[in-house]
This record gives structure tokens, C-alpha cells and sequence, in this order.
């Protein structure tokens, strides 16, 4: 514990650790190129699917076993097998297997990488282990375009090209196929969203618009994440954490067979993260501890039918602090949550399948004392049915994917000194969409179109269509085109909330509106490296912002402002020797900001909207697997300064030991040589500074 403590308070000490693993690295490399196991490349950047790229550094799931789809996360029976060494999975796929990876997101149904025409990033569990991340955020940090901002412990910013904030509303997440999208403030409260690491198969990012299959509020990106199925995760797995900040984190999982085509898995996890830092040296009050249990159930009776069951319970006590009249006062915050998620996929034929689901989602917040939130009950009840199934209405080839959903939102909310509500309400959402994929010239041009459609409480009928363009050149080069329009619906707080000098509630706010022009283009030069590059241009109207009107000291809601953004997302990735990959990436978001619409004599609140995301980014990666069975993974980002925040350059350090098949010892460096900075900017209380973090982990299974 004292040497972790000195490494955080040391910048030297830092330095030290980077210099002693540059030093293995050195003083192994000759034994490496001899010993380690052979790889190729594995970045999807390396296929010709278009702006479909696997994390920098990272790798991509085995073919061998059937990638399974986002509202139904496994499809495929795997004989279990003792535990294997992640070094065994890097670099399995050579470029020509990439292209036959399998993901779900872009399209609501199982696609090849090569046939994306979209912005996608695929994160494999064997990217997660090796990153050292330890939640969901600090997991997307090196993916091309996304925007990570650590505040307290509770409040972190995500955002994909831009309008990143505590609260992200234009990004939906979705954990197979369950939307977490909070309908009270909107985007995603990550405080409450723990989550086992160790679970999740792949996690997909799509950089743009998703709305046409995922519906309102995929404006600027989706985040999908999918859990293993129960049959990959058969036999006992323990793991353990501590360091400078984790001051004890546990996880179990145990999985079983109880009869034929069943499987099933039960875990759970502790977590307890230290106080954050408002000044170097003084402690907020963002103390977090979190508790989860849940189970997953998989049931295969034959080869054309899938059922799967699971269900988590949590609880999370956070805390932070609010500015008031007599100084800073802290709070804390408890949240409980429940969820039940049914899936059922029937395979008519080889590309004809039927996917139904259901889920319910329960949350209840309790606020003490209840400064900043009101106390609220959320529950989320949802039913899809979606069918996918060739068609021969042209004489082309020709494929349709169609759908149907009902959603209802039941938030009782309760008024607090702070914050009062109007009502509680009851919202009803109504989807309905269909998409085809025209293959003009077979495996060469496919032209893909298609539309959402959705009934809401707030804001009536609302349509989100897209036009999509994939041009294959040949094996080696293609390229990409789309336009697409989203929209971000008004949250309960947007229409109801009432904070005294802080915000009123709006009920005449429409939805906000994005028109989105992307395009991308990727070639594999060499078998051994790759290099991809997408941009973009989003036109928004609509903005819902603070102002406060003249003569008055209540700030309001209105939609006086639009926006544009333009950027440009090029990575690439190189297997530089068959132990060693390489790989980077580089993130411009430019924004222009259109005032005219505001009346006189209104004052907009809050910083410029050019000025809440990081202009530039840019990460590298490099991954080694190294004699002796250990792993050495580096990193290095540099985020540029946003309003009240620090721009900074951040090393990330993991070196991982497997003495025997069944142990894992790994330590990791995180925020190294960056000082305290501050990435999030508190809006309610004093800002956190993000200071180095140093942890060691083992892990048993058997």
C-alpha cells in the first residue's frame, strides 16, 4: 500500500515504472522474437470493412465460435475448455479471417465487417483484459472519436464527436440489447452502471447516427454491450483488486451445465473506490461503494432455437457536493436497481431469423439530504420483435430487416428543497422500422435504406431515416458513404424540473435534429498494416439550452441555437513483428455555433458549445507478448483542453503474469505522468482532479 501511495504522489516514481517496463521489453526482445507464440495482424482496421476497426492495440473474437447479436448476445454452444492465457489470443485472426468477423450493431442483424458502412470500432474480451481498465469509460478512452471525461466517481462524461457531458443525451447505450438511457436526465449515470468487465464479450461502438434501428436518441453514436453467453463462461472464476484507489474490489462467477443444451452462470462483485481530490490533497466526498448479483441462463434445445434469460440486482452508495448558500455542502446518493431481460431467437433459414425480446428495468433513487436530485422510482418495460429474411421483389439481391417495439416509462418523482417536478408521468413510446439492403453489383456495391418510425409522449411522430453507400474496390480498398437524420427527444427534467435559480421545465420543447453527412475510406497496403480514415459533417438544429431571459433571475429552456461539426478520424494498425502490434489513432472535432436565433437581451449559460469537447486527441497503443507467459501492454493519449478542464497527456501501464493456466498476477499504472488535471468540470461543486492510480490484480479460475 505505501509503495502504491508513493508511486501516485511521485512523479518520479512514475517515470521509474515506465522505465522498468521499457526495460523488460528490452531486455526480452531477442528472447520474444524467438519464443513467443506466433500472431498476425488483428486490428479489423486491417479489413476492407469501411470505418469497421477493432480498438487500437487491441484484437478482435475468434471466428470459431458464432458472434452473437445485440438484442440476443449469443447464439452458438461452446464445449468448455480449461482457462487459456490471453497471449494465446492476441493476434489468432490473420486480416482474411477479420473479415469474417461478425457484429450486430450497425444493422439490427448479424453482418461481416466487410459489409459495414458505418463508422464501427469492435472491442473483443480479450481487448478488456488487457486494457486495465476497470469500468466501462475508462474502457472507451482509446477508441477513435469518443470523448472520456472523469469527474467525481459518479459523474463521468462519454460522448462521441462531441456534446459530451455528465448527462450525454445524444448517445445511447445499450447492454444486449437493454437500453440504460436514463429518461429523467438522459445519456447514461454511470455511477449506477457497474458492471462485470470480465462478462462482456465485445462491446461495438458506432460513431454517428444509429436511429434508424435503434430509434431516438442514437444521435451522435451507439454504445452496444454484449455479454457472454452462460455455455463461454462454464467453470469458477475469482478475481481481486487493490491499489490507490480501488481499495477492494472482488468478483466471482460460476458457471454450469445442468442438462443438455442448458447452460447457466451466477456472479457477483464488490467494489469500494476512495474519495477523489477537489484540490491536490483535499477529499470530496464521491466515495463509492457498489454491490451486484445476478445470473444468466442460455438454453439451446436445438440448432434453429434460443432462449436466454438473465437478471441483475445492484445497489450503489455514491456521494458528491453541492454549492449553496452557507459553502459547500455534501450529499450522498443511494441507487437500487433491478432488471430482467428475455430473449427468443427462432432461424427460419440461414439469413431468415426472428428475434424477440423483452425486458424490464427498475431503479430507485434516494438522495440524503436531497440538495441536488430529487428522490425518484424509474421503471422501464419493453417488448421487440425483429425479423430479418431475404426478399425477391427486385431482380437484384436483396435482403429485408423489419421491426416492431412498444416501450412505457413509469417515473415517480419526488420534490425535494431543491428540485420540484410538475408530475410524475407515464410515457408510451410506439416504433415501428424497416431496412433493405440492395446489392446493385454482387459483393462489389450495395445500396442500404431504410427508416424508423416512432410514436412519443413529448413529441409526437418523429422519423429517422438513412441512405447508406458501400463501394468494395477490390480486397484491399473500399469505401463508404451515408446520410442520416436522428433526433434527440426532451427528457423529464427538460419538461418538468423546477430547480430555483437554476432551471424551469419547458413543455413546448420539440425534439432536437441532426442531418448527418459521414463518409470513410480504408486500405490494407501490406498483410502487415492497415490504415483507416472516416469524417464527418452534423448539422443540428434544435438545441435545448439554458438561457435567462431578460429582467429575470429563473433561467429557462429553449431551442434558439443550432450547430454544425466537422472532423476527421484516421487509425492505423501494424503488426510489427509477430509478438509486438502497434497502433494509433487521431480525433479533430471542429464546431461552429449559429447565435442568431437567440432574442435580445437573452444570455445563454454555460460555456461556449465549442469549448465543452477536447478539439484534438490522440492515442497509441502497443501490445506485447513477451516470453515466460507475460503480457506488457502500453499506452499514451493526449486530450486537448475543453472549458474549466486541463488539457493533458496521460501513460496507461499494464504488465500481466499466467505462472500456470489457471493464475493471473497483473499490475497496472493508470493517468500516469499526468499530473492532477481536471476532465470534467463539476457544474454543482468544487471540480475533481484526476491524479495517477496504480492497482494490482489476481485472478483464479478453474
Amino acid at each position: 500500500m505505501r509503495i502504491m501511495l508513493l508511486v501516485k504522489k511521485n512523479p518520479a516514481c512514475q517515470w521509474m515504472l515506465g522505465g522498468i517496463t521499457l526495460f523488460m521489453f528490452l531486455g526480452w526482445m531477442d528472447r520474444a522474437g524467438a519464443d513467443a507464440p506466433v500472431s498476425t495482424s488483428t486490428n479489423a482496421a486491417a479489413s476492407s470493412a469501411p470505418s469497421a476497426t477493432t480498438m487500437p492495440g487491441a484484437t478482435t473474437p475468434t471466428t470459431t465460435t458464432k458472434v452473437k447479436p445485440a438484442a440476443s448476445p449469443s447464439s452458438a454452444t461452446a464445449t468448455p475448455t480449461a482457462p487459456t492465457s490471453s497471449s494465446q489470443d492476441l493476434g489468432v485472426l490473420s486480416i482474411d479471417q477479420l473479415l469474417n468477423v461478425t457484429v450486430t450493431s450497425a444493422e439490427g442483424k448479424e453482418q461481416k465487417l466487410s459489409d459495414v458502412a458505418a463508422a464501427l470500432t469492435v472491442i473483443s474480451s480479450t481487448d478488456i483484459e488487457r486494457s486495465g481498465a476497470t469500468n466501462i469509460p475508462d474502457l472507451l478512452r482509446y477508441v477513435p472519436g469518443v470523448e472520456v471525461g472523469q469527474g467525481n466517481n459518479g459523474d463521468v462524461s462519454v460522448g462521441i464527436r462531441g456534446f459530451g457531458a455528465i448527462f450525454s443525451t445524444k448517445l445511447l447505450v445499450l447492454v444486449d440489447g437493454r437500453s440504460i438511457y436514463d429518461p429523467i436526465y438522459g445519456g447514461v449515470d454511470w455511477a449506477y452502471q457497474r458492471m462485470m468487465l470480465d462478462d462482456i464479450e465485445r462491446v461495438e461502438v458506432i460513431r454517428g447516427p444509429g436511429a434508424t434501428i435503434w430509434g431516438a436518441n442514437a444521435v451522435n453514436g451507439v454504445i452496444n454491450i454484449i455479454t457472454k453467453d452462460a455455455s463461454d463462461t462454464q467453470g469458477g472464476f475469482i478475481s481481486g483488486i487493490y491499489g490507490t484507489k480501488q481499495e477492494g474490489t472482488g468478483e466471482f462467477r460460476y458457471g454450469f451445465q445442468p442438462a443438455d443444451g442448458l447452460s447457466m452462470r451466477i456472479y457477483g462483485q464488490y467494489e469500494n473506490l476512495a474519495a477523489s481530490d477537489s484540490l491536490p490533497g483535499v477529499q470530496k466526498y464521491d466515495q463509492l461503494q457498489n454491490g451486484l448479483i445476478g445470473f444468466r441462463t442460455d438454453y439451446r434445445p436445438d440448432s434453429d432455437n434460443h432462449f436466454r434469460l438473465s437478471s441483475e440486482a445492484s445497489t450503489t452508495r455514491t456521494g458528491d457536493e453541492q454549492f449553496g448558500f452557507f459553502g459547500t455542502l455534501p450529499y450522498t446518493s443511494t441507487g437500487d436497481g433491478e432488471n430482467v431481460n428475455f430473449v427468443y431467437e427462432h432461424n427460419f433459414d440461414v439469413d431468415n431469423k426472428l428475434t424477440v425480446q423483452s425486458y424490464y428495468d427498475r431503479f430507485a433513487r434516494n438522495t440524503e439530504p436531497a440538495y441536488q436530485f430529487g428522490d425518484a422510482v424509474v421503471q422501464t418495460a419493453d417488448a421487440q420483435i425483429r425479423h430479418t429474411l431475404p426478399i425477391n421483389l427486385l431482380p437484384i439481391k436483396q435482403e429485408l430487416t423489419y421491426g416492431v417495439e412498444y416501450r412505457q416509462v413509469d417515473s415517480q418523482l419526488f420534490n425535494t428543497n431543491s428540485v420540484t417536478w410538475l408530475r410524475g408521468r407515464d410515457d408510451q413510446t410506439f416504433s415501428l422500422f424497416a431496412q433493405t439492403d440492395l446489392h446493385l453489383v454482387d459483393n462489389v456495391l450495395t445500396l442500404t435504406m431504410g427508416t424508423k418510425y416512432d410514436h412519443n409522449d413529448y413529441t409526437g411522430n418523429e422519423v429517422q431515416p438513412s441512405v447508406r453507400l458501400l463501394w468494395k474496390i477490390d480486397s484491399r480498398n473500399s469505401l463508404w458513404w451515408s446520410v442520416s437524420r436522428a433526433v434527440r427527444e426532451p427528457t423529464i427534467a427538460d419538461y418538468e424540473a423546477t430547480a430555483p435559480g437554476k432551471i424551469v421545465g419547458n413543455s413546448n420543447l420539440k425534439s432536437e435534429e441532426l442531418i448527418a453527412y459521414e463518409m470513410g475510406y480504408r486500405v490494407e497496403p501490406t498483410t502487415w498494416l492497415s490504415f483507416d480514415i472516416s469524417a464527418f459533417y452534423n448539422d443540428y438544429h434544435n438545441l435545448i439550452e439554458t438561457y435567462l431571459p431578460p429582467g429575470s433571475f429563473q433561467p429557462v429552456d429553449e431551442q434558439y441555437q443550432k450547430a454544425q461539426t466537422y472532423g476527421v478520424e484516421p487509425s492505423f494498425a501494424a503488426q510489427v513483428q509477430p509478438w509486438w502490434k502497434l497502433s494509433g489513432s487521431y480525433s479533430l472535432l471542429s464546431f461552429q455555433t449559429d447565435n442568431s436565433g437567440i432574442p435580445p437581451n437573452y444570455t445563454f449559460l454555460g460555456p461556449p458549445l465549442q469549448n465543452i469537447d477536447p478539439e484534438n486527441e490522440f492515442s497509441l497503443r502497443s501490445s506485447f507478448n513477451l516470453p515466460n507467459n507475460i503480457d506488457l501492454d502500453l499506452g499514451g493519449r493526449y486530450v486537448d483542453r475543453i472549458a474549466g478542464g486541463s488539457g493533458y497527456f496521460a501513460a496507461d501501464v499494464r504488465v500481466g503474469w499466467r505462472p500456470t493456466p489457471s493464475w493471473e498476477v497483473s499490475i497496472v499504472g493508470q493517468n500516469l505522468l499526468s499530473g492532477n488535471h481536471i476532465e470534467n468540470p463539476n457544474d454543482f461543486g468544487n471540480a475533481t482532479y484526476v491524479s495517477p492510480e496504480v492497482y494490482g490484480k489476481v485472478t483464479f479460475k478453474f
